[in-house]
C-alpha cells in the first residue's frame, strides 16, 4: 500500500509537470530583431530609439515589456528618463496606468524597488508587430580623470532569457572624434570616427556595451566619476558575491521546479472545487472580450443610455477610466459639458452663467463655477454672471495656476462609484468602441467649439470620448506658454484660443516617469549600494511577451 502512495504522488508530480509543459507550448513567439540608435548630445545626455520586431507564432498575446535594471554602477548611472514615445507598427500610444486592461494600443510605465518596467498592449497572433520607444537618459555620460568621457549602459538585462535572433546597437557621438570600446567589443561590427555598431546573433541575458571618447567633445559641465568609483564600476564582483548568487540560483530552482508546481496543483484542485460551487464565476472578463462586446452596437448604445440615465458626467467618466489625473484636463471637461448643458453661454462679445441652474449642479461643478467668480471678474445680475470673452480668456492665462491648484482636489472629489463593478466593465468596454471609431470623433477642442458655434448643442459621446484618451507629455506646462495671444478678441477668437489653452495644458506631465528617482537625486537604490559588476549579476532587467 505504501509504494502505491509513492507511485501515486510520482504519477501526479509527472503529470502536472507535463500539463505546465503543453501550457506553455500554446504560446509560442520569436524576438527578430532588437534595435537601438543612440545619439549622444553635448549636454551628457543620450536619446535613445529602441525597436523590437517579434513575430507572434502560436497563440493571443497581449503583452510585451522590457524591465530595465536602475540599482546599476556609479558609471552607468543615470539622473532621470524622459520618455518621448512609444508606439505600435508606427501607430503611437497612449498611456495607461489601468495595467490589468492591457487595452491595445497604449502602454505603461511602472517602477517597483530597483526595476522600472515598460510595456506595450496590443492583441496579437499569427503575425509580425514592431515596438518602437524613445527616451532621452540624463547626465548619463561621465568624464575621468584620465581625460575621457564614458558611456555605459545595458540596453538588455541578464534576466531577459527569450532568445533574440539578431540584436544591433549603433552609437553615434556629439562630433566625429576617435571612438574607443570597453564593454561589448566581442561584438563590434564597425568603428569609425562617426559612429560604432554593435551586431549579436542569437543572444540570451545580458548586453552591456561601454565606449570611452574625448571629453573636450562634450561641454565642460557633464558629469564627474572620481577613478575610485570608476575602478569599482569596472571590476568584477568579489568571489563572495559569486558565492552568494549560487545559493541564490540553488533556492531559485527549488522553489520553481518542486515547490511552485506543487502550489499550482492543490491550487488547481482548490480552484476547480470553488468553480464547481460558483459556476457563474468562472468566465474572467479580458481585453479580447472587452473588444468583442465593443463590437457589438446595440450594447454599446445600452451602456450609453445607462451612463446619460445615471448622470454620469464626462469628468466622473474619466475618473471611472482611472485616467491619469490633470487638473486642467478636468476643467477642461466639465467647461465643455457645462456649455452643452446651458449653464454656460456666450452672446456677443459676453460669457454668461446661468446662476438659476446652480441647484442642478453637482457639487464639484458648483465648485468650477465658484473658481469662475473668484477669479473671472464676473459680474452678476439677477440670474446671471457676466464676463467679457477678453477678460475669460486674460483670467485665465494670468490665473492657470491658481485656478489648477484649486482643480486639483477634484481627483477626490469627483463622485464615481467606486465598487461598482460591472460600471467599471462598461466603461472600458466603451473605450474599446472609441478606440475602434477614433476617425468619428475628435480630441480638439476647437473642433468642439466650431460645432457648438454651427449648431447650439454638443454631443455628450464627444466628451465622453474626449475624456476616455487623456495625452500625455514629458513637457510641464506653465502659465508662460499661453502668453503670446492677441489682444482684441471675438468669439470665434475665443474659441479658438481657449480650445489652444485647455488642449496644450490637458496633457499629462509625466513626472510619474521622467523624474522617478530618490532623494539622492539620481536612480540609484536607497541603501547606496550597487552591482559592481554585470559579468556576474544576477539582478539584471528581463522582459519578453504575454
Amino acid at each position: 500500500m505504501k509504494q502505491i502512495k509513492i507511485g501515486f504522488v510520482i504519477c501526479i508530480f509527472v503529470i502536472l509537470l507535463l500539463g505546465i509543459e503543453v501550457q506553455a507550448a500554446d504560446k509560442e513567439y520569436k524576438i527578430r530583431n532588437a534595435n537601438f540608435q543612440v545619439q549622444l548630445l553635448e549636454n551628457g545626455d543620450a536619446l535613445v530609439n529602441e525597436t523590437w520586431s517579434i513575430h507572434f507564432i502560436k497563440g493571443n498575446f497581449t503583452r510585451f515589456y522590457v524591465e530595465r535594471y536602475l540599482d546599476v554602477t556609479e558609471l552607468e548611472r543615470f539622473s532621470e528618463i524622459e520618455y518621448e514615445y512609444f508606439s505600435i507598427n508606427n501607430k503611437k500610444c497612449e498611456f495607461t496606468e489601468d495595467i490589468g486592461s492591457r487595452l491595445p494600443g497604449t502602454y505603461s510605465i511602472t517602477r517597483d524597488n530597483s526595476y522600472e518596467t515598460y510595456a506595450w498592449y496590443m492583441d496579437a497572433e499569427n503575425e509580425e508587430i514592431e515596438y518602437e520607444v524613445q527616451y532621452t537618459l540624463k547626465d548619463v555620460v561621465k568624464y575621468t580623470d584620465s581625460g575621457q568621457a564614458w558611456f555605459s549602459y545595458r540596453f538588455i538585462g541578464k534576466n531577459f532569457e527569450k532568445e533574440i535572433e539578431h540584436i544591433k546597437i549603433a552609437i553615434y557621438p556629439p562630433s566625429t572624434c576617435n571612438i574607443e570600446v570597453g564593454n561589448g567589443g566581442e561584438y563590434v561590427s564597425d568603428i569609425s570616427e562617426t559612429n560604432v555598431s554593435f551586431n549579436k546573433e542569437n543572444s540570451n541575458g545580458l548586453v552591456k556595451v561601454s565606449i570611452a571618447l574625448p571629453k573636450d567633445i562634450f561641454l565642460e559641465n557633464i558629469s564627474y566619476i572620481s577613478s575610485e568609483k570608476f575602478e569599482k564600476s569596472t571590476t568584477d564582483a568579489s568571489n563572495t558575491a559569486n558565492t552568494i548568487i549560487h545559493h541564490i540560483d540553488l533556492i531559485v530552482f527549488i522553489v520553481m521546479f518542486i515547490f511552485v508546481p506543487i502550489s499550482i496543483f492543490i491550487l488547481k484542485l482548490l480552484f476547480m472545487q470553488i468553480c464547481k460551487a460558483n459556476p457563474g464565476k468562472r468566465e474572467r472578463i479580458t481585453n479580447r472580450k472587452i473588444k468583442k462586446m465593443a463590437k457589438d452596437s446595440q450594447y454599446v448604445k445600452t451602456i450609453l443610455q445607462k451612463f446619460i440615465n445615471r448622470g454620469i458626467t464626462p469628468a466622473e467618466y474619466n475618473r471611472i477610466l482611472e485616467e491619469p489625473f490633470v487638473e486642467m484636463n478636468t476643467l477642461r471637461l466639465i467647461y465643455l459639458d457645462l456649455m452643452r448643458r446651458n449653464v454656460i453661454y456666450i452672446r456677443g462679445n459676453q460669457l454668461l452663467i446661468n446662476m438659476g441652474k446652480m441647484d442642478e449642479l453637482k457639487n464639484y461643478e458648483s465648485t468650477v463655477i465658484k473658481i469662475f467668480l473668484k477669479y473671472m471678474n464676473f459680474k452678476k445680475e439677477d440670474v446671471t454672471a457676466t464676463t467679457s470673452l477678453q477678460g475669460f480668456r486674460e483670467n485665465l492665462i494670468e490665473e492657470y495656476e491658481e485656478i489648477s491648484e484649486e482643480i486639483a482636489p477634484f481627483t477626490k472629489v469627483i463622485e464615481i462609484a467606486q465598487g461598482d463593478k460591472e460600471l467599471k466593465q462598461e466603461a472600458k468596454v466603451l473605450k474599446a468602441y472609441f478606440e475602434m471609431s477614433k476617425a468619428q470623433y475628435t480630441q480638439d477642442t476647437k473642433e468642439i467649439f466650431e460645432y457648438y458655434k454651427r449648431n447650439k448643442k454638443i454631443e455628450l459621446i464627444e466628451l465622453y470620448y474626449l475624456a476616455a484618451f487623456t495625452r500625455y507629455t514629458s513637457v510641464k506646462i506653465g502659465k508662460e506658454k499661453f502668453k503670446n495671444q492677441v489682444k482684441d478678441i471675438d468669439e470665434e477668437t475665443f474659441y479658438s484660443e481657449i480650445a489652444y489653452i485647455f488642449d496644450t495644458s490637458a496633457v499629462y506631465y509625466g513626472i510619474h516617469y521622467s523624474s522617478m528617482y530618490y532623494s539622492s537625486g539620481d536612480y540609484s537604490s536607497s541603501g547606496g549600494s550597487s552591482c559592481s559588476s554585470c559579468s556576474s549579476c544576477s539582478s539584471c532587467g528581463g522582459g519578453g511577451a504575454d
